[in-house]
């Protein structure tokens, strides 16, 4: 799929500080319950001054990567997990609510939009799959298809370090959720 496929900035952090995971083994165990929500993070990604996205080049580009955008709600990414399908990560666009509502597939596919705010959970959907590297990944393509720029959800711009920074903090944050999950079931 293009997520793998994607080598550039923010697929190349996952090279660097790479991504597995040496978590327990529950697929057999289905007792193992998930673990609640314990933080949510995100990023925003800013759409070129001189050039906005429009809601159709946000629908062209989620189609091409497998978001969905299910009751009216934010463009979503569903993995089959542990669990059944669950999100891995959501996409809101910058104006109002940021939900993708029926309204704006038959009045404003030509609309302009400031940018999209992608966002996830920690723990993520799954223990062997850091949802931040998927989201970043979404990021990317989105960055590679339409252009921009990525900041903070405190609208701040960051360098390729700060975003290597936040991306090793947050898949390291998730890695112990899990593991204290783990170890709260099994022990």
């Amino acid at each position: 799929s293009r997520f793998e496929e994607k080598a550039g900035l923010l697929g190349g952090i996952k090279k660097l500080f790479g991504s597995k995971r040496e978590t327990a083994d529950f697929s057999h165990d289905k007792t193992f319950l998930r673990p609640a929500t314990i933080e949510s993070y995100g990023f925003i990604l800013k759409a070129p001054e001189e050039q906005p996205y429009t809601f159709r080049e946000i629908f062209e580009v989620a189609a091409e990567i497998g978001l969905s955008a299910r009751n009216n709600d934010f463009l979503e990414y569903v993995p089959t997990t542990h669990w059944g399908d669950e999100e891995m990560y959501q996409v809101a666009h910058l104006l109002g609510d940021g939900k993708f509502s029926q309204e704006i597939i038959e009045y404003h596919l030509d609309d302009a939009v400031p940018g999209l705010f992608f966002f996830s959970k920690i723990p993520g959907a799954d223990p062997d799959i850091p949802a931040i590297e998927y989201l970043m990944a979404g990021i990317e393509v989105y960055m590679n298809s339409l252009g921009g720029e990525i900041l903070s959800s405190d609208k701040e711009p960051l360098s390729k370090e700060q975003l290597a920074e936040r991306y090793i903090d947050i898949a390291k944050r998730e890695k112990e959720a899990w593991d204290r999950a783990f170890d709260s079931q099994y022990s």
